[in-house]
């Protein structure tokens, strides 16, 4: 069965991604314009710069309070943007899935179609 690039769009179209989704890919992933590689940046040197106060707290001795403040809210921040884009990724798989269920193709035919309709 051959699918034509209307029929193709007309379903991708009645499941289209949320915002959520939108903003996880355009801003962490693979494919990240230049333009919007920033923000990626920054969450990556916001991460780093917990991890190294971290680390410092704990060589210079500094007290309790501070490594466990540190700490923890750099296992809590880490662990949230991770679940969070995770989550993301699951969302979109999940309307993929749609897509696909209602074209009657296979996750390559899939891909072969989005790689050929979708700019």
């Amino acid at each position: 069965m051959t699918i034509s690039k209307e029929q193709f769009m007309e379903v991708y179209d009645e499941y289209p991604p949320n915002n959520f989704i939108k903003m996880a890919f355009r801003y962490f992933s693979l494919s990240t314009a230049e333009k919007d590689s920033w923000v990626g940046k920054t969450v990556a040197i916001f991460f780093i710069l917990l991890f190294i106060l971290g680390l410092l707290g704990a060589i210079l001795e500094m007290g309790g309070v501070f490594i466990g403040f540190i700490t923890y809210t750099f296992g809590i921040l880490l662990s949230s943007f991770v679940l969070s884009l995770f989550a993301a990724v699951f969302m979109n798989n999940y309307r993929i899935r749609k897509i696909r269920k209602k074209l009657g193709v296979s996750r390559n035919e899939y891909n072969s179609l989005a790689s050929k309709y979708i700019v």
